[in-house]
């Protein structure tokens, strides 16, 4: 698996490009892990930030459209902000829309956004030059 990885120079972010494909899900899971753990979080931030990512970056998977799928996290005091960006064909008001709609009981998947509804402080979503941003914050 290809990844590229940027480091900001204060070394309170980082963005990696991963390929579209789902073994890029516990990739990038790893690689969070790996971050929030260096950066010293909190283990229940971890966990609630790794099942956070791993939702965004399924859904990417799922529902986007380009080869690419970029990860960003940053830590600023109190603060952990996690967003997922894709060349998806979903607007805004698409996934705003999943978030409000129920699945059936049943139902395998549609609960994505809202585990990250109740798990996250805030997010959001907005488009890109190059596609889809959906984004999640936490108090650290």
């Amino acid at each position: 698996m290809t990844t590229s990885t940027v480091t900001t120079a204060d070394s309170g972010a980082r963005m990696w490009t991963l390929p579209r494909r789902p073994a890029s899900v516990p990739a990038a899971r790893h690689l969070v892990d790996g971050l929030l753990q260096t950066w010293k979080c909190p283990l229940d931030t971890v966990e609630i930030a790794l099942l956070v990512v791993t939702e965004l970056l399924t859904n990417a998977v799922q529902h986007a459209d380009g080869p690419r799928i970029i990860c960003n996290v940053s830590l600023a005091p109190g603060v952990l902000m996690l967003s997922v960006t894709d060349t998806g064909n979903r607007s805004d008001d698409d996934v705003a829309a999943t978030s409000t709609t129920e699945p059936a009981a049943l139902e395998e998947d549609g609960r994505g956004l809202a585990i990250v509804t109740a798990l996250a402080t805030d997010w959001g979503t907005h488009s890109t030059p190059s596609g889809h941003e959906v984004w999640a914050r936490f108090a650290s």
